[in-house]
């Protein structure tokens, strides 16, 4: 059964329809089963007056779909030729174009494409060194997704390689490569003061690349696209826009990045290069759990990086473990001496409570952060292995911070469940924790801007 935008050579030239043959090349990669030959002969046939830049231009697919980048250059540069037949189809046809002979480092070409289009400014890489202002092979494979290659193997080979990092830096190679061996050998020959990826610390990186790698391709995808929208949202120049188009902006974008990263499986194939394969992410995770326990273990201070975070905030290893529900990092690190009361910003709660607006300052500290971020495993951990810890956080509070963490868990829990599904979950979840809290020194009549624990707990009963 053939797809929407498929195209059949069988189709009457009645129903020629240039905007359908070319989604039938590019989106339903017709290429693989249609005689492109009769194909060919119909564009000849119903377009007399284009028929030079359009067969050549539409032959390149099928070649850069084989791999066949000789042939595939050599139709460009014909197609390129008759430009004056393209028309309206400028703006895709330079797009692809550029993508192609970047890839294939042939920038000169590139450059002399650039020189013939009717407004450069849509093209504002070429104004310096392309190869500077654009990332090449997320442009390539972005504009020739990995679906349309005809042999699929040869391809994520291909593509994988292409989108493999290499550090410089040993140690974050290393760890990259989750060799515990490695990493013990390093930290010998030069100890773990001297490295810095990034503005990070081996330890917090180590930390963020496990989560990142623990949670599969589909969240990798998800964190594309979040990058994506977040470039977006730090641009001065974007703020400035009016809000209705700002939400079109991101809509449009997020359905770009959706077609191009997602739909297309080259996010799947980027998290392959960069991370590992799916059938060795549990493997990988244990090994990097080890990774991350000896860095913790070289430490002299595992609270002696702090990575801003913005508006204030900034993180520690342990707070940023904690925001990501690493459990066992947050273990090993509050085993070795990691601060869980370092000020580390404060923010706002208000909720409304029997009509009345009730509010208070929040401390941004290690427990009130694993709530707010619902990282309930490690919260559990850290309430069950360490309750004389967390015993100065139970009952802590002043007229500025007039709220304790039970309160606080209770609000984000069952207070707030918006249905009956949500509450039945959430209490679940509270009548496991509210005893643990409790063991660690929380007390339920302890009253709160919010009222005390026992009256919220009434409320929703």
């Amino acid at each position: 059964m053939q797809s929407q935008t498929s195209y059949s050579t069988k189709k009457s030239d009645e129903n020629f329809s240039l905007e359908k043959l070319y989604k039938a090349i590019t989106a339903s990669f017709i290429y693989k089963t249609e005689n492109m030959e009769e194909i060919y002969a119909k564009i000849q046939k119903n377009l007399p007056d284009q028929k030079d830049f359009f067969v050549n231009w539409f032959k390149t697919f099928p070649y850069i779909a084989d791999f066949n980048f000789t042939q595939a250059k050599e139709c460009f540069l014909t197609a390129f030729n008759y430009r004056q037949q393209m028309k309206e189809w400028e703006d895709i046809f330079y797009q692809k174009a550029f993508a192609f002979f970047l890839y294939i480092k042939d920038i000169k070409t590139a450059k002399e494409f650039w020189d013939k289009t009717s407004d450069k400014t849509k093209y504002p890489f070429f104004y310096g060194n392309p190869e500077q202002q654009i990332n090449i092979t997320d442009f390539f494979w972005t504009q020739f997704p990995p679906k349309m290659f005809i042999n699929q193997q040869k391809m994520k080979a291909i593509a994988v390689k292409d989108f493999q990092s290499s550090s410089s830096n040993p140690l974050q190679s290393a760890i990259e490569q989750c060799s515990e061996k490695d990493v013990k050998t390093l930290l010998k020959k030069s100890g773990i003061e001297k490295n810095s990826f990034n503005g990070a610390s081996p330890l917090y990186y180590a930390i963020q690349f496990k989560n990142t790698l623990s949670k599969g391709s589909d969240f990798f995808a998800r964190s594309l696209l979040q990058e994506q929208v977040n470039t977006y949202l730090q641009n001065p120049e974007f703020q400035k826009l009016p809000e209705q188009k700002k939400q079109e902006i991101i809509f449009s974008l997020k359905v770009a990045v959706k077609k191009n990263y997602i739909d297309s499986g080259l996010a799947q194939i980027m998290y392959n290069a960069r991370y590992c394969d799916e059938e060795e992410i549990s493997s990988k995770t244990e090994k990097l759990d080890k990774i991350i326990k000896i860095l913790i273990e070289k430490e002299e201070n595992p609270d002696n990086f702090l990575k801003p975070s913005g508006n204030g905030f900034f993180n520690t290893a342990l707070y940023f473990a904690g925001e990501l529900d690493d459990e066992k990092s947050c273990f090993n690190l509050l085993k070795n001496g990691a601060d869980p009361y370092i000020k580390a910003g404060e923010g706002a709660f208000t909720i409304i409570k029997n009509g009345e607006k009730c509010t208070s300052s929040v401390p941004n500290n290690f427990i009130y952060r694993l709530i707010n971020f619902k990282s309930w495993k490690t919260l559990r951990m850290y309430l069950e292995n360490f309750p004389s810890l967390a015993e100065k956080s139970m009952t802590q509070k002043t007229p500025k911070f007039n709220i304790t963490p039970l309160v606080f868990f209770i609000l984000n829990t069952v207070y707030s469940a918006k249905n009956e599904a949500e509450f039945s979950s959430m209490k679940k979840l509270a009548d496991i924790m509210i005893p643990l809290f409790i063991s660690a020194g929380s007390s339920l009549k302890q009253n709160t801007a919010f009222g005390s624990a026992e009256e919220l707990l009434g409320i929703r009963r």
